[in-house]
């Protein structure tokens, strides 16, 4: 049974909506109960002590201290949460919620099976640069969701598709590690996946449901991409990388989020020959990307660029999930829907 941290036992704050305002950081005992009681995950996916923390932004307050020792005092200027932004505990009970959070991270991790513990400190090892992945995957590994369902395509649980990835070749300039930071780091808070300065918000939002409620696949199709491989999808079509998107471009997303938006675009283009392109540089005007027709010609945006239309989004959402998905508009005709 993996052990669930509760943000408001973290705090002594209680999240939005919850009754239970009980808090052991008013008890001596800094051990967490030896079974805690299960809460409803955050609308995330992640655990509330992640994405609270997380989304701190730096400062001399009791809750940049709380990350400063959790994650070596990278925080990331993100806005404060309105049920965190209160009157904070004193810094003894700050170290005391802190001892607790290690200490459930212990404790979750002796009760991962041998092979499961070997997996977990390889992947800690390597992210050893990267706080602020570490702390996500150890998140992840309190609330449960390293080795619960749902598994990938190839029938790995998370932790173990974190850890192939971690082992396969990156095509330069990738570097594996720092794609495999990323992802787990998404997983843990996905609202923080952007599409940044590209037309690709509908990439992004399916980026954002697989690595919710699909983050073990989600893993194996961005390892797959950022080793220049086709990955297989549940809907029986094949993801493949876009050429050019292992170069990092001036979109202000990171190289997991750019790999697998690029890729996503192009998955969903219905018509023979047309190709997506994202320039490394977007032009000062129009559109950031282009749409070339077989013959190599641009497409004006009207007709195939500036985005993807809500066909293509359930096109593409029906080949990475492997269940027929439809869309509805009022231009859509579909009046049986719409109704």
């Amino acid at each position: 049974m993996p052990v669930h941290l509760r943000s408001d036992q973290l705090y002594g704050i209680p999240l939005l909506g919850q009754a239970d305002k009980r808090s052991p950081v008013d008890s001596k005992d800094t051990a967490p109960a030896p079974a805690p009681v299960p809460v409803a995950r955050d609308p995330y996916g992640g655990s509330g002590a992640y994405l609270t923390l997380s989304r701190q932004a730096p400062g001399q307050s009791w809750k940049a201290q709380y990350v400063q020792d959790l994650v070596g005092g990278e925080t990331r200027a993100l806005t404060v949460p309105a049920h965190a932004d209160h009157q904070g505990p004193s810094s003894s009970q700050v170290q005391q919620a802190v001892n607790q959070l290690q200490a459930a991270v212990r404790i979750a991790r002796e009760r991962l099976g041998d092979r499961d513990r070997a997996s977990f400190d390889r992947i800690h090892r390597t992210l050893e640069g990267d706080r602020r992945a570490r702390f996500a995957l150890d998140a992840l590994l309190v609330a449960g969701r390293l080795t619960e369902a749902p598994r990938s395509l190839e029938g790995r649980t998370l932790l173990e598709s974190l850890d192939v990835v971690l082992a396969s070749p990156a095509r330069p300039p990738l570097e594996m590690a720092s794609i495999v930071g990323d992802t787990i780091q998404m997983i843990a808070d996905p609202a923080s996946i952007m599409q940044g300065l590209r037309n690709t918000c509908t990439a992004a939002s399916l980026e954002v449901k697989l690595a919710s409620e699909d983050p073990a696949e989600y893993v194996r199709l961005v390892g797959a991409l950022a080793s220049g491989q086709d990955a297989p999808l549940r809907g029986g079509e094949s993801l493949r990388p876009l050429p050019g998107s292992e170069l990092r471009d001036d979109s202000g997303r990171c190289d997991a989020s750019r790999l697998f938006q690029d890729a996503v675009i192009q998955l969903q283009i219905s018509a023979p020959g047309i190709r997506y392109v994202n320039p490394v540089t977007a032009p000062p005007v129009g559109y950031p990307e282009i749409f070339l027709d077989d013959k190599g010609q641009i497409l004006p945006p009207g007709r195939a660029g500036g985005g993807m239309t809500g066909s293509g989004q359930a096109m593409a959402l029906t080949f990475l999930s492997g269940q027929l998905r439809d869309y509805v508009s009022r231009s859509s005709g579909k009046h049986e829907l719409l109704e």
